[in-house]
This record gives structure tokens, sequence and C-alpha cells, in this order.
């Protein structure tokens, strides 16, 4: 579920206890031992202007009444016209009290971080990449609420504008291109990539916390096994295996005020090798905590940080696998999305399957679906112990056609599911389908599954054939009938159990089905 309620916390991180733990990095050494990443000084020649340099552009974007800003790095010989060459985006946030100017400043500005990347690039030590600087400020105003401004804003706005490895601004398109895409930020910023692991790792594939600690269930010492276990859950649910799915690049100083926060946490996740795989290899290996002996809570470390761990990123890339359709004329099970914002899966205790619940306002699931030659209505099964709350029908975006608004009202219980259905303008072929749910109450509805009808909203009960108040043997009967040709169904839409725009064998089955109690509804 989306970390975004109760969550806000300080901008400081607590100061309590410095522990003098022994964990020594050879601040010279240029090789790793015993899999630890070992952290190496910024060569002074890495502080000259390059030759080379990159450019900076400043753009904005609209959330809710702020308008906010973002500065792009355009690595040296970009070319907007050249749309053969592709290039990697790394997404840094900056640490609290601070803003999107920090870390390499605006057009024609040449501040420490950007000079190392113009030289990093120049070197070969890096393929040239986009870099982008946001603020967590403003918007959602909050490092727990970013994630939503990063996936359906952001991102879309930036790589679509400049030359990168995604297509389209579709959910499928984002996911398709997470290997090329990264995510890092300090101290609060730090807290913010946390954040964005948990919500966006269908979009971002490395993940670079520096000086900053996870605080979605509590920092530090404080329930750090706990900690661990949800961030390993996280790739869990969403399918994604070390090493190679999923990569945690993660740093700090031994004097840091953020160190022993992020030390026992460190130390959980390093237990659960099932899903972190410890290594300074980047291929091999999916975390590592690298660890500069004397340094502190200051950019001039993050910085030389940066340096060290850029080179690793986007080493371990696969060509995606691509999103097939689904029929949008078969039951789609709520929890098969290919995308998510704010859901979580839980067990249906009325059968062997599963549902998505926590459901909020602004809540949204993304489906790839295939409409054919076209639906005109929208069946589902939600239940809900509050006011319930609507299911918007959008296509290709969270933002784009809205053809179809669903209500769901209280049905006495979030396990009690009752049919809904509402009519739908014509859709034909592929889209991605967007469930965006909106709502007043604190908690919406669960939804177990939905599906697409060829036909207008029938009037009537699906599977009530004869109209007489219950579905039973002798709308069976009807069918069976119907199919044998000696009588012909009146109304089909109460007949087309399946939804497939016909009523044929496939409708008699399922019929038979419900009235033996296989299933429990159409």
């Amino acid at each position: 579920m989306f970390l975004k309620k109760g969550l806000k916390k300080s901008l400081c991180f607590v100061l309590s206890g410095i522990m003098a733990l022994s964990i020594v990095a050879a601040a010279s050494s240029p090789v790793s031992a015993a899999g630890e990443k070992i952290y190496r000084p910024l060569p002074n020649e890495y502080k000259n202007i390059s030759s080379k340099q990159g450019t900076i552009e400043r753009l904005s974007y609209k959330w809710g009444n702020d308008t906010k800003y973002f500065n792009v790095y355009l690595p040296y010989g970009y070319n907007q016209a050249d749309t053969s060459t592709k290039y990697n985006v790394v997404y840094l946030m900056h640490g609290g009290g601070e803003d999107e100017n920090l870390l390499f400043g605006g057009p024609g500005q040449n501040k420490e971080l950007k000079v190392i990347i113009d030289n990093m690039i120049a070197k070969g030590d890096i393929k040239p990449a986009i870099f982008v600087t946001p603020s967590f400020y403003k918007g959602n105003n909050d490092v727990a609420g970013f994630p939503q401004e990063l996936s359906t804003t952001l991102i879309p706005l930036v790589e679509t504008k400049y030359n990168t490895y995604l297509k389209s601004t579709s959910a499928a398109d984002m996911k398709a291109s997470r290997d090329h895409r990264a995510f890092g930020g300090f101290s609060m910023g730090s807290v913010c990539t946390w954040y964005t692991y948990i919500n966006c790792l269908d979009y971002i594939k490395y993940f670079i916390p520096l000086s900053g600690d996870c605080w979605a269930i509590g920092g530090g010492n404080n329930k750090a096994a706990e900690t661990a276990a949800y961030l390993a859950n996280v790739a869990k649910k969403a399918g994604y295996k070390a090493p190679h799915d999923f990569k945690l690049f993660c740093a700090s100083g031994s004097e840091d005020i953020a160190y022993p926060n992020m030390v026992p946490q460190i130390n959980e996740l390093k237990k659960l090798t099932d899903t972190f795989i410890y290594s300074n290899d980047p291929i091999q290996g999916n975390f590592y905590f690298m660890v500069a002996n004397g340094g502190t809570h200051w950019w001039g470390y993050i910085n030389q940080y940066i340096y060290n761990i850029l080179p690793d990123l986007f080493q371990d890339n696969t060509p995606p696998e691509p999103v097939e359709p689904v029929s949008a004329f078969n039951k789609i099970e709520a929890e098969d999305y290919i995308s998510q914002y704010g859901v979580e899966i839980e067990d249906n205790i009325s059968d062997t399957g599963k549902n998505i619940g926590f459901i909020q306002n602004g809540d949204y699931t993304v489906y790839k679906v295939d409409f054919g030659d076209g639906a005109t209505g929208f069946q589902a099964s939600a239940g809900s112990e509050s006011n319930g709350g609507n299911i918007e029908i959008r296509l290709d975006s969270l933002t784009g056609t809205l053809v179809g608004t669903c209500a769901v009202s209280n049905t006495g219980g979030w396990k009690i599911f009752k049919d809904v259905s509402c009519d739908i303008s014509n859709v034909t072929g592929i889209h991605d389908v967007y469930l965006k749910f909106t709502g007043e109450s604190n908690y919406l509805m669960n939804l177990d599954w939905f599906k697409f009808v060829k036909s207008a909203t029938p009037v009537g009960k699906i599977g009530d054939i004869n109209s007489d108040g219950s579905i039973d043997s002798l709308d069976l009967m009807l069918i069976k009938k119907h199919l044998l040709g000696v009588e012909e169904i009146e109304n089909t839409a109460l007949a087309d159990l399946d939804g497939n725009g016909e009523v044929d064998a496939l409708d008699f089955a399922v019929m038979k089905k419900y009235l033996l109690g296989i299933i429990s509804s159409f």
C-alpha cells in the first residue's frame, strides 16, 4: 500500500545515542574485500571544469495549485534530433531545507556535482546520461507523497520530452523501461528514495539511498527487523527477485548523524538473503552499503558517494518481457494489474482467490486490455463497509479519456462482494486501462474482479433470464432451448454470463456451475 498517510516526520534525524561502531573503510584502497563496496575519495582532477560540459535546462509542472520547478542535465553532445541515441535517466533528490538547485545548480551554473558528472562522462567512467533534480516541497509537500508526482507526472514529462528509452506515457511502457531509470537522494532525499522504492519499484530498477534510513515503519533501531521484512515483501509482492530485478546501492559516512540509524536496517537487510544479495559486484549482487571512514552529513561527501556509485548503475540490464493484453470480455482479477498506486493485495475469504483493498481516494490500478471490435459496458465485483466511492475507467493514462464511472455503495462489509455495472463509451482496440478510485471515505472499497461487455448495462439481473426474481433451473433451461433453436431468449444480455457478446455453450456451463454452487457470481 502506498505509504502516504500519517507518516510525516520532522526534517531532522533524531540524534539519539551515536554509536561507536567499528566499520572501517580503507579510504585509499581501489579494490573491495569480502563483498564490501569500498569508498574511494574523489580524485582532484574531477574537480576541474571539463572542456566537454553538459547543459542544464529548467522546466516545471503543475501539481494541484503549485507550479513545481526542476532541473535537467543534458550530457555533452546531446542532440534532440538524434532520436536513435537513447539515454538512461538518473533522478537525484535534495535534503531537508534545500531545493532543486542545490545539487548542480540551474542553467549556466557549474556546481561541484555537475563538474564531477561532466568529467566522468568525458573520461568514459560512465555513459552519457540525463540527470534530473526535482523537489519534494510544494505539491504533495512530503517525501512519502512525492513518488506519486514522480510516477504520474515527472517521469512521463521528462522522458517523453528527451531521447530516452520510454516510448510513451503508458504504464506498460514505463514498466518496460525501468532498467534505464535510477532514483537517489541525500538525507530527507534518502528517506524519499526508500518511499520511491516502496511505491515505484515497477518503474525504477536502481535506488541510491544516501545518509538516510527508511521511515516506513520506524526509523533506525526502532523496528529495524520489521522494516527490513517490509522492504523485502515489497519486492516479493511485485514479483521482483534478486539479484537482477532491482538494486539498492546505499552509502553513508561513519561520522554521519544518519549512520547509526542506517546500520540496524542495513544489518537486517543482509539477513534476508532470498531478496537482498549483499555484494560489491553490481551484477552478482543487488545490495551494498558503502561507508566513508570519517564521513559526515555533508554534500562534500555525498557528491563523492555519487561518484563511486554512478559506474555501478545500468550494468545489469535485460530486455523486458512484453506485456500481453488480456481479453476485455473475460473476468480480470483485480490483483492482476501491471502497475498500481496505493492498493494492497489481500486474501479473499469467500474463496481461494485474492482481492485488492485498502483503497483510498486517488489510488489506481492499471491493466493492458484488448477490447477487440468494441465494448460498451463495465461490470465489477466490489465490497464496502464505508460510504463506498466511484471507479473511474480511463484510457492510457491517469488523466486519459474517461469512458465511464461505476458507483460502489456500502455492501454491508469489506468482504461482502456485490456486482456493480455501468455503461461506458464504445472502446475498441488495445489500451492501458486505468481504474482510478475516488470518494470521500478514508477507505472506499475492495475490488475482486471486473470485465467489460459488448452490450450496454442490461435491464434486470444477469442470470435471471426469465426475470422472475431468482436464478434457477428454469433459467438454465432457457439457455438450453436457445442453443437448440427451440426458443429465442428475448433479453440476451441477461444470458451472456461470460460477457463475450454471445449466448453460447460457455454460458450454459457457467450457469450450471452457479446452480451447483461451484461459483458464487457471474
